[in-house]
């Protein structure tokens, strides 16, 4: 396995996980707080809590848990029924067989990489450079010695159950109070708080308190990591939105519900929003967003919202079922519903996967003309019989030509036929129209077979159009033998592979024996 190839893996499952899992994850979010707009903003906010916990840890879990395929149906992810007969000069140089486009294809997952990487290094570096600000600020400012203000937050804060210590502190460099630090709490108030009444104070103490309480700047950077991760997924830059007002709601929530007058704190706020000349420094610090403001107006001077603030069961409700959420969309794996590989065998190839390699590797093999008629060059044939269940339907034409020049298309119809019987639906799927290709009359026996027996529609409906191509005439005489005696639902199911065939002679041919074997 070269390094490109496990390169591609990567991007490939990344890919998956930013762009189809992220936004199943995320729209489920935005399905289920919608559905809980009668809820408290404290409730919504741990649902979209839970959202960045598991969007966090969702490429994880997606690389440990099994996976469970999405049912796409084999002969849509494996080629299409008809082949697609295009010439190709069997000794062209493999050069002129590679267009630009198919030099380039192979590289564009490390330039998604690459353009993923650097834009994850820009975002982590910008909260890391608004983080340094804040830490600078906080260490440039001033210890509050207002015992009155120290007592205050003491009390709230333990109102609230918040056990560790906040440090209080004004600063000349912020225009609105900063709060910020997990486990050693602080907040950062303007020299203008110095003139604030003491029942704004208080509410401004509650509201920031609040976050502190719920622990609100873990799930801010919580966010920004994973907005740095997931940053070329549209809708993440909506949650992390999202997920801010509902953080700002909850702390407004709990300062109404400690009796603040409602029209008084919204024109406080009002007052703030005019007054943050540093926007930038309260996102890095609580993702303050400007755009959220009238729906905090909103929420605030509104009668009848629901500020109760979430109990423990409910929280671990929530827990739960976002647990179960995640592992199932971390098990979702887009495919064939079989873990077969889209291109059997590969190995053969060394490795080699994009479709016009493959092509120049069949190029390079001698031509047929050039070999005596007869001649058992075992690593050739095996080749070729690999091809004739290749993806690319012109690998499979230039396989079966060669196999019918050579000589070998015997041994080759004995592989395919053995392949008929394979667990994987898949490889009998494909088995069945490399048959088909072959034309090959000795396999009608087992064709018949799979249109009769086998439980997958796309493997019937193949052998049906093998049987026509082989030889319709032999074909419907053992189709006949075959349904003797066989039940009505059986009748139904080759019924339906045959309508696969049109208004075809062979789509007569074989309707008239499936109706003689009813008939017996």
């Amino acid at each position: 396995m070269t390094v490109l190839s496990v390169v591609t893996s990567g991007v490939g499952s990344l890919a998956s996980v930013v762009f189809v899992k992220g936004s199943l994850l995320i729209l489920l979010a935005v399905l289920a707080t919608t559905l809980l707009r009668s809820f408290s903003a404290a409730t919504r906010s741990a649902c979209w809590t839970a959202l960045g916990i598991a969007l966090l840890v969702l490429p994880l879990v997606s690389a440990l848990v099994p996976r469970v395929a999405v049912g796409i149906p084999a002969a849509a992810v494996l080629g299409s029924r008809e082949p697609m007969v295009v010439s190709v000069q069997a000794d062209a140089p493999a050069e002129r067989q590679k267009s630009v486009l198919d030099r380039w294809v192979p590289w564009m997952p490390v330039a998604f990489a690459s353009v993923w990487l650097a834009g994850c290094g820009l975002l982590l570096a910008g909260l890391a450079r608004g983080l340094s600000r804040v830490r600078a600020i906080r260490l440039r400012a001033t210890p509050i010695d207002d015992e009155w203000a120290a007592l205050t937050a003491r009390a709230i804060a333990d109102s609230f159950g918040v056990r560790r210590r906040v440090r209080l502190s004004v600063s000349r460099d912020v225009d609105v109070p900063v709060t910020g630090g997990l486990f050693r709490p602080f907040i950062i108030l303007p020299v203008a708080s110095g003139d604030w009444t003491r029942r704004w104070s208080s509410a401004v103490m509650v509201h920031e308190l609040a976050h502190v309480a719920r622990w609100d700047y873990g799930g801010h950077l919580l966010f920004e990591v994973v907005r740095a991760v997931y940053w070329p997924n549209p809708f993440i830059w909506r949650a992390m939105t999202r997920a801010t007002t509902e953080r700002e709601l909850a702390a407004d929530d709990r300062v109404i519900l400690t009796g603040t007058c409602r029209a008084e704190y919204a024109t406080g706020l009002l007052a703030f929003a005019t007054a943050a000349l540093e926007p930038a420094t309260a996102r890095a610090v609580m993702g303050l967003a400007p755009s959220a403001f009238r729906v905090r107006m909103r929420a605030i001077l509104q009668d009848g919202v629901n500020r109760r603030l979430p109990t423990r069961r409910d929280v671990g409700i929530i827990g739960m079922v976002a647990a179960l959420v995640l592992s199932s969309v971390a098990s979702l794996s887009a495919g064939p519903d079989c873990e077969c590989p889209v291109t059997p065998n590969a190995a053969t190839f060394g490795g080699v996967a994009a479709p016009r390699e493959r092509l120049a590797v069949v190029s390079r093999i001698p031509h047929p003309r050039s070999r005596r008629v007869g001649l058992d060059d075992a690593r050739q044939d095996s080749l070729l019989t690999t091809l004739l269940r290749d993806s690319v339907p012109e690998l499979r034409v230039i396989a079966a030509r060669e196999l019918r020049l050579v000589g070998a298309q015997g041994n080759a119809v004995r592989v395919l036929v053995s392949a008929l019987s394979d667990t994987c639906h898949a490889d009998r799927w494909r088995a069945a129209r490399a048959l088909r290709d072959l034309r090959a009359g000795r396999a009608l026996p087992g064709l018949v077979h799979q249109l009769v027996a086998d439980e997958h529609s796309a493997v019937r409906s193949m052998a049906a159009n093998a049987i026509a191509t082989s030889g319709v005439t032999q074909g419907a005489a053992l189709l006949r033998a075959a349904l003797v005696g066989a039940p009505l639902d059986q009748f139904a199911r080759v019924a339906r592979a045959i309508d696969t065939l049109g208004g075809t002679p062979a789509y007569e041919r074989l309707l008239k024996a499936m109706h003689a074997a009813r008939r017996t």
